[in-house]
């Protein structure tokens, strides 16, 4: 089974170095490949990254150059797009950020749950878990996994609602039937939960391994965002991101009747 490793960036040159150092430390026995989705960065994350000789568990890096104004959706649906023209239905891709800190063994514990649950979502634990417990709902202004109680159960793997796209890793089947993320109508901070959501809807698992685990780089800012979602994604001064946040809440409330009558078919940027 070959994987790949999916990184949108933009503009943060020395974290992603960071980054692609720690994913080289893994220890991971199966084949791992890496590709970044530079958003035209000014800084020359492009050309920084193409320099960089793949060392340790890292097997090859590739760079894709896309405008600047290509967000996290758009830029992984252009990695997604080209994973799609690599991989075969056996292997997997990982969606993943680069500023987040894989534990050593991360990857290859996410490879095996994955594998061990019919080719399920599976996406790891931040580290430290979340002050409630590891009880995360989505709200206003705040996404994470939908009424998943980290603390409730004592095995490795638990059933979630809706994996975030931050280091979950993806069936490539999925990706080679067409499956991508919604980046037309929808914020995208919701956008890997609404992906995670229709393929729950499909019948594929989503599931929290509480053993891959992983920590946050860069400072948390779900504080500010949430104060900025509310003024952005829900203000009428922003009609299309207002209703982008309608169209989200109806779909995992169920009530899809609202965006087929309000927004008609829903298309998709690739």
């Amino acid at each position: 089974m070959r994987t790949l490793l999916l990184c949108p960036t933009y503009n943060r040159i020395d974290t992603t170095v960071r980054f692609i150092e720690a994913l080289a430390s893994q220890r991971v026995e199966s084949t791992v490949s890496l590709m970044v989705v530079d958003a035209s960065s000014p800084d020359g994350t492009a050309q920084r990254v193409s320099s960089i000789r793949p060392t340790g568990a890292l097997e090859g890096i590739q760079v894709l150059s896309v405008p600047r104004r290509y967000l996290w959706a758009r830029a992984m649906n252009v990695a997604m797009n080209e994973a799609a023209r690599q991989l075969d239905a056996r292997d997997a891709v990982i969606l993943i950020n680069d500023d987040v800190y894989p534990e050593q063994e991360s990857i290859a514990i996410l490879l095996e749950d994955h594998l061990g649950n019919d080719r399920a979502i599976v996406t790891a634990t931040r580290s430290p878990e979340e002050p409630s417990g590891g009880r995360l709902r989505i709200e206003r202004g705040h996404y994470g996994l939908l009424d998943a109680d980290v603390s409730a159960t004592t095995s490795h793997v638990v059933p979630i609602s809706v994996a975030p796209g931050r280091f979950t890793v993806v069936p490539a089947s999925l990706i080679l039937e067409g499956e991508r993320l919604h980046c037309r109508l929808f914020p995208h901070h919701f956008a890997d939960l609404d992906f995670t959501g229709r393929m729950r809807a499909k019948g594929t698992k989503c599931l929290l391994s509480k053993r891959a685990r992983f920590s946050d780089t860069t400072p948390p800012s779900s504080a500010a965002w949430s104060a900025s979602a509310r003024r952005r994604y829900f203000s009428r001064k922003s009609p299309d991101r207002a209703v982008s946040a309608v169209a989200f809440w109806a779909r995992h409330a169920g009530v899809t009747a609202i965006c087929s009558r309000f927004l008609g078919p829903q298309g998709r940027n690739r």
